[in-house]
């Protein structure tokens, strides 16, 4: 190797900029030089440390779209009209109108930005309110592996570690058709959230970083507006406070416009995640703050809910999986108050046979705000539950699988003024006899307490049934057109009644 060669190296990398692979030499040098200077040669991965090709790198990635959606009902409804009343008419316009945008590189980077107005809301700028144009924004950065850092994202994320107890992401599938591998949660760590639902995502900064071979620490910090409704005393003898939180993201009336961002929400976790080749185990820490208290209206059913302005959760994971069987469990505790519990277990116990068994238990004073583990209820919260499930393949084409639920709630609950149980069962039959045709017929029954509505000095419960079935055909007729035909049917009653 001469001076020319060493020139000819130089002005190379002054034009290109810096070396993506050590094969990259052969433009520059013969090839024998090149073999001889191959074993001495080493190339860093570019994508894998924080440098100035990552602009470049975020700038050229064919991995990016951009969706802008309009849509207007054409049908004249109440709420846009001078004949509703001022507490229920609409600020903004009948457009709904989203856009989203982003561009990622799996295991690199990932920028994104989501915003939209709903019917009836307003397109306003006011930085005092919140309001920067659109009713809702959503922004997201995140760059991965490098070196230490496994993963930073700044602006909004969600988190899934262990079965989703503790830190579980906004949507978690429930009990379906696939009753053995959706039972156990996937340890995924901090996501970015591009989610149009408004509510259940933090905000702020998340890291993972790892301290040794089997050792990552991740820990996030978040704060930001929530939608709730506020009570405020007029004789200001008392500080105001929040009576129910609000899930729907809409804000076109003067109330919900009021409930807008109307307290702070403040979190911080802490994950100590130990990982080999069949162990994953971790330790949680979760801290909740409201710079308003909440405060419900007494009812009969709430006197467990949460109540208060701070919650800490303090629990910890652990997933074994070898050859045949895959064991998964969560415990958590609540500050002061209840335990929640999920542990379950999966078995490939035939090449034709797979089972799943779930046991969870949600003490009905154990609060976790970000849940998403396997629950009866909507909330993880008073209930103890057993699942069993099975898939059981007949030959290539055909298989069959299902589930039994057994659960009972301790404590009342809404429209169950009374502790009850129930059962849910699931049964379907999946078919495919060509690679573009499937089909599945499916029925599940779910019973349940339920008030009856008669009137009585004393509340009293029933068992309410809900069956539902299903038919479905899926064809895909070429590499871009599919069709899908369904047909459903529901029928609901009380024991004993049609």
């Amino acid at each position: 190797m001469n001076n020319a060669d060493i020139q000819r190296l130089l002005v190379y990398r002054q034009e290109a900029g810096t070396f993506l692979s050590v094969n990259e030499l052969q433009t520059i040098f013969d090839q024998s030089t090149f073999s001889r200077i191959r074993p001495f040669v080493t190339v860093p991965d570019a994508t894998r440390s924080f440098n100035r090709r990552i602009l470049r790198r975020i700038v050229h990635e064919p991995n990016n779209y951009l969706l802008l959606r309009w849509a207007r009902t054409v049908e004249p409804q109440l709420g846009y009209t001078e004949q509703a009343s001022p507490s229920r008419r609409y600020a903004g316009t009948p457009d709904q109108f989203y856009a989203r945008f982003r561009v990622s590189r799996a295991g690199d980077f990932s920028l994104g930005m989501t915003m939209k107005k709903d019917a009836g809301e307003t397109l306003t700028w006011t930085p005092a309110k919140n309001y920067y144009g659109f009713d809702y924004t959503s922004l997201h950065a995140q760059v991965m592996n490098k070196g230490r850092i496994r993963n930073l994202i700044v602006g909004d994320f969600q988190a899934q570690f262990g079965q989703g107890l503790t830190l579980g992401s906004v949507f978690g599938i429930g009990k379906n058709g696939e009753a053995v591998a959706t039972m156990r949660r996937a340890n995924l760590g901090f996501l970015p959230y591009t989610s149009l639902y408004e509510a259940g995502y933090f905000r702020g900064a998340a890291l993972s970083v790892a301290i040794s071979k089997h050792f990552t620490l991740h820990t996030l910090a978040s704060r930001r507006g929530r939608d709730g409704v506020v009570i405020q005393d007029t004789a200001a003898t008392t500080a105001d406070y929040l009576s129910s939180f609000s899930y729907s993201g809409l804000h076109r009336t003067a109330s919900e416009q009021a409930a807008r961002n109307s307290f702070s929400e403040s979190n911080l976790a802490s994950v100590l995640q130990f990982k080999n080749n069949f162990i994953d185990a971790g330790l949680i820490g979760h801290f909740t703050h409201f710079n308003k208290p909440l405060i419900r209206p007494a009812t009969v059913y709430n006197q467990f809910y949460f109540a208060g302005d701070q919650n800490v959760n303090l629990g910890g994971y652990l997933n074994i999986t070898r050859s045949n069987y895959s064991f998964f469990n969560e415990v958590a505790q609540t500050q002061g108050q209840g335990l929640g519990l999920v542990t379950g277990v999966l078995v490939s116990a035939t090449a034709r046979l797979d089972l799943s068994m779930v046991y969870r238990r949600f003490e009905k004073n154990f609060y976790s705000f970000y849940s998403n583990a396997i629950a009866e209820n909507s909330v993880c919260q008073n209930e103890t539950g057993m699942y069993w499930g099975w898939k059981y393949a007949i030959n290539k084409k055909t298989s069959v699988t299902g589930y039994v639920d057994l659960f009972m709630f301790p404590w009342l609950r809404y429209r169950s003024y009374a502790p009850s149980d129930g059962n849910e069962w699931l049964v379907r039959l999946n078919h495919k006899p060509s690679k573009t045709v499937s089909f599945f017929v499916q029925m599940r029954t779910t019973a349940k307490q339920r008030n009856t509505g008669i009137d009585h000095n004393l509340y009293k419960t029933d068992q309410g049934i809900k069956r539902s079935y299903w038919i479905n055909c899926d064809y895909q007729a070429n590499g871009n057109v599919s069709f899908r035909a369904r047909s459903s049917a529901v029928t609901k009653s009380m024991a004993g009644k049609p």
